[in-house]
């Protein structure tokens, strides 16, 4: 590999570790489509090695977090015992099925949350704390099983789906869901990770140097999300998901 091959993943990772610890995913929802479209790795491929490099981000993110006590952990573990499952089911499943499947279910998943989060008012998930009681908790363990499919099958992390997840159905303050969020994809890609590897399919290389990025950029969105407004955080994180979502799809169908 060419020292601009190796600038291009460092780059890769940063800036998806600063989007993820930004916006409370783990960064595969930029990596995955970017390590596809622009790197031309084969969708497999690009799927097992971002969930790789998922796992970092969240390791980043949530030690930042976790010193502030910005994590609800009973919420992220009472939802995380399904994500887990989820991932398993959705790593296999991933594997069966043809890259140009995967690209199109990213697309769509992405378009979905990216319109939720837009379009919300915000008024939602404006209550609560920390510690606080939330609505809809077998809604929400349910929901969260889905995101671990979606985790397992599109090396996202589950961070796309997990935020919606906690501000739109369980009504959790987005500066709890967001740092909640980042806790809980470690375990979820560290899962479908786990898949992935022992069917040989993340590039060591590439994941090695994704991590490195991650890394550093996670700390530095974690530190820029704690200063923005909840609504703020919503359109930025709604417009760039759709921007990935709309490329996603056009490939998926050969556009």
């Amino acid at each position: 590999m060419g020292v601009a091959a190796v600038l291009s993943y460092l780059l890769l990772g940063l800036a998806a570790g600063f989007a993820g610890g930004l916006l409370g995913v783990g960064g595969g929802f930029l990596m995955t489509p970017v390590l596809i479209l622009l790197f031309g790795m084969p969708p497999h491929t690009a799927v097992a090695t971002s969930l790789f490099a998922v796992t970092m981000t969240s390791m980043s993110s949530t030690l930042y977090y976790a010193r502030r006590g910005m994590i609800d952990y009973r919420l992220g573990m009472a939802l995380e015992s399904a994500s887990v499952l989820g991932a398993i089911v959705g790593a296999h499943t991933a594997i069966a099925l043809p890259g140009s499947v995967i690209e199109i279910a990213f697309g769509l998943v992405l378009g979905y949350a990216s319109i939720k989060m837009a379009l919300d008012s915000g008024a939602r998930g404006g209550g609560g704390g920390v510690r606080g009681g939330y609505r809809h908790l077998w809604a929400g363990i349910a929901a969260s099983f889905a995101a671990g499919v979606l985790s397992g099958m599109l090396g996202i992390g589950g961070g796309t789906v997990k935020g919606p997840i906690m501000m739109l159905i369980m009504d959790v303050p987005v500066h709890t869901a967001v740092p909640t969020s980042s806790f809980m994809i470690g375990l979820t890609a560290a899962a479908g990770t786990i898949v992935y590897l022992a069917a040989g399919y993340v590039d060591g290389v590439a994941a090695a140097l994704l991590s490195l990025g991650v890394f550093a950029g996670a700390q530095a969105g974690g530190r820029v999300a704690v200063r923005m407004r909840p609504r703020l955080l919503r359109r930025v994180f709604g417009a760039v998901l759709f921007i990935a979502a709309v490329r996603m799809i056009l490939r998926g169908l050969g556009v």
